[in-house]
């Protein structure tokens, strides 16, 4: 709302200090004489009609022009503002699970045969079930930062509820080793792959963050000086 009253603010301002100059420098040329001499003229009220309804004109196309212009400015810093305080949430999740998904593809690529391959997706299975993932709200809120980070983590999470699904089905139908090893190892690589699309969007995000940092002390540097 200040920010709004400021704008405003300002633009009155311009426009008083236009009329004034404009005031003035009808005062130098032709001067007020001259002016009151032309008003006296019988056709001085068309002219004066004429170019009321040219300034009419420009103000019905220039004000709503301005107005929408403010208002998608005012829109892109909501947005910005909102993917911000998405971006540390979700940083915050990315933080959390690829360290655990990284030691947890470690164990098994070293373990693939025997009971460690049920164990590990018995424990894949916990991990991911108690992890919060963002939601679709959040993701949508991300849409505004450069690099497409929401894209990359639609994707990450698409290739685990795939592999969560098949090992969903290999618990409940208590399949045996001769079907667990193979569908651990098809599953390695997906998960590499899920933690790089991590990595990769949270150095989007900390870009952006970096980016929005640096415009906020930039814009202190200004009020301050």
């Amino acid at each position: 709302m200040k920010d709004e009253l400021g704008n405003w603010g300002a633009v009155c301002g311009m426009v008083i200090l236009f009329l004034l100059f404009c005031g003035l420098a009808l005062a130098i040329y032709p001067g007020w004489v001259s002016i009151g001499d032309w008003l006296s003229r019988a056709d001085a009220p068309a002219w004066v009609q004429a170019i009321g309804s040219l300034l009419g004109i420009l103000i019905a196309v220039c004000v709503p022009a301005w107005q929408r212009w403010d208002q998608r400015k005012s829109d892109l810093l909501d947005a910005y503002a909102s993917a911000e305080f998405t971006s540390h949430q979700v940083m915050s999740y990315i933080q959390t699970v690829v360290p655990g998904m990284r030691a947890l593809h470690k164990r098994a690529s070293a373990k693939l045969d025997g009971p460690s391959s049920n164990e590990y997706i018995i424990l894949f299975t916990e991990v991911f079930n108690k992890s919060v993932k963002p939601s679709d709200s959040q993701l949508i809120r991300l849409l505004p930062i450069a690099g497409n980070p929401a894209a990359k983590l639609s994707e990450a999470f698409g290739w685990i509820d795939r592999v969560l699904y098949l090992y969903s089905f290999h618990i409940s139908e208590s399949l045996g080793e001769e079907t667990t090893v193979p569908l651990v190892e098809g599953s390695l690589d997906t998960l590499l792959k899920y933690s790089d699309l991590l990595d990769e969007a949270y150095k989007d995000m900390k870009k952006f963050l970096k980016m929005v940092n640096e415009a906020k002390i930039r814009k202190y540097s200004r009020s301050v000086s």
